[in-house]
């Protein structure tokens, strides 16, 4: 039978330290050598040049994660690799975790079925391979996680209660919208102290604060004081509103559930037959506390924030993964190590060899090892092409429309010797008035009221194929595209410099340059 363990011994140091090292070489094998999300190219930006004014990185901030990102950036040599490498890091150190969490609540073998889980899900190995918090955050919520299962077996000592409140205040640091959800499990270790049961939830309230003003006040100071963060906050705020209960009512509520239902399974697939298994099995002491890890956090990312993206599940998804690990490990035999190995298989095969014709039975939703290397290999074969081509200076980059994946952003981390356009208003940021359009140079960004194009050789528009073609009415006229160039999934479309094309955008003028 499986037997949690109350005190971690040697060979479970090295058991986690195993599934850490075998993680690094996994992730580091898929990890992206260009941005890959819109986010990714900002909190790259935000290495270099940390301004929440012009989203580098976008609201709420990320601060600590970005000083992170700082810090690597002095010893590996460049902002988006030091992130993406504290990604793969971050994803490994979450194996190793999920493997000790595991062994803590039921035991060793539970423990090894949780880190077996966790190393193969598709959606921890790709969010392990690129620039983005989640999986950062995830590994800190899963010591959290621990770090309360331990306390609430000693009784809540006094160290492990300054231990929880620092640890929930850098959290806030690294993904701020991780820590109300987190701090009702944080509430309930802590009530659970039987002597100096008020101290010590004011102690870790204490701590917390303390640690949270500092990095606060660390921020303000480095973009310039309050005024200055809130305006972005509330701008964004604004621009997410109808994806809340407050803004978009019942409906948005019932999208977000979909979603979170969805990523979750992406991210537990074959396991998700052992979790509904578990959840009609007779409960102990481990699934409720499971229960009051993963439902609060849930609760919030539906019904109060919003779930859009698969990343955003993942302060609750070890949970499931736990609940799968421990309905494998309780009935640990031939049948049980079957369905692990079947388990495992399905991660694998649909990480590394899942059909692009069956994209879409998920909406979309499953992340693979192909989407990245394409991603890698489309934005490598534009910025090769423009510069082969086209001289900086001379040349003008304009993007049709805000893309997550191959927009302005991207070419400006790409191609900064470039001057870049983005030719519809970003609604989520704050612009100064009369400056509605997003234009890089040198890599910097700021806003402009419109562009003089008669100062351009060439002037070279940027459309992803998955959006609509070229020929849409907002452009007009094709008469002046001399060249079209295919890139895949990016399409280039050369125009004389008089870019009459772009009569009827704001951001086109002939007269002034702003």
């Amino acid at each position: 039978m499986d037997i949690r363990v109350k005190r971690f011994e040697r060979r479970d140091w090295v058991v986690a330290a195993v599934f850490f090292i075998v993680a690094i070489g996994l992730y580091q094998s898929t990890r992206t050598r260009q941005p890959y999300l819109w986010d990714s190219v900002e909190f790259a930006l935000g290495v270099t040049d940390y301004n929440v004014e012009v989203s580098q990185p976008h609201a709420p901030g990320y601060f600590l994660y970005v000083m992170l990102g700082r810090l690597v950036n002095e010893f590996v040599g460049g902002p988006h690799t030091s992130l993406a490498w504290m990604s793969v890091v971050g994803g490994a150190g979450l194996v190793g975790v999920m493997y000790l969490l595991g062994t803590a609540m039921w035991g060793r073998v539970t423990g090894m079925v949780a880190g077996v889980l966790t190393l193969t899900s598709p959606m921890v190995w790709f969010y392990s391979s690129v620039a983005l918090t989640y999986v950062v955050d995830a590994v800190l919520v899963v010591s959290l996680v621990l770090f309360c299962w331990r306390a609430r077996e000693r009784e809540v000592p006094w160290g492990w209660v300054v231990l929880i409140g620092a640890w929930l205040g850098l959290m806030g640091g690294i993904r701020q919208q991780s820590v109300p959800g987190m701090a009702v499990l944080v509430g309930v270790t802590l009530g659970q102290a039987r002597d100096c049961r008020w101290a010590k939830i004011g102690t870790a309230v204490a701590v917390c604060g303390a640690v949270t003003a500092g990095w606060v006040g660390w921020m303000l100071a480095e973009i310039g004081g309050w005024e200055v963060y809130w305006k972005p906050l509330e701008s964004i705020g604004r621009f997410h509103a109808h994806k809340t209960l407050l803004g978009g009512g019942v409906g948005a509520v019932g999208w977000n559930m979909f979603f979170a239902g969805l990523y979750s399974f992406n991210g537990v697939l074959l396991g998700s037959l052992a979790v509904v298994c578990q959840l009609r099995e007779h409960w102990g002491e481990s699934e409720r506390f499971l229960v009051w890890w993963g439902l609060p956090v849930f609760l919030l990312a539906t019904m109060v924030g919003y779930t859009e993206a698969p990343g955003h599940v993942f302060t609750y998804l070890p949970a499931l993964v736990l609940f799968a690990a421990s309905f494998v490990g309780r009935r640990w035999g031939r049948m049980a190590i079957l369905g692990l190995v079947a388990m495992v298989v399905g991660n694998i095969f649909v990480f590394w060899a899942w059909p692009a014709k069956w994209d879409g039975i998920l909406w979309g939703t499953l992340r693979t090892a192909r989407e990245l290397r394409e991603h890698d290999q489309q934005l490598c074969k534009a910025a090769s092409r423009i510069r082969e081509q086209f001289r900086p200076g001379e040349t003008i980059l304009c993007h049709w429309y805000g893309d997550l994946l191959f927009g302005i952003r991207h070419f400006q981390a790409c191609l900064p010797e470039y001057e870049n356009l983005r030719l519809d208003p970003d609604l989520a940021m704050v612009k100064p008035p009369g400056r509605d359009f997003m234009f890089t140079s040198n890599g910097r960004t700021e806003f402009v009221r419109s562009v003089d194009f008669r100062r351009y050789r060439q002037v070279v528009v940027v459309v992803p194929t998955h959006l609509s073609a070229m020929e849409s009415a907002k452009f007009g006229s094709l008469e002046e595209v001399s060249e079209k160039i295919a890139l895949g999934k990016i399409d280039l479309y050369v125009m004389s410099g008089s870019a009459e094309f772009l009569r009827g955008w704001s951001a086109y003028d002939t007269s002034a340059s702003e």
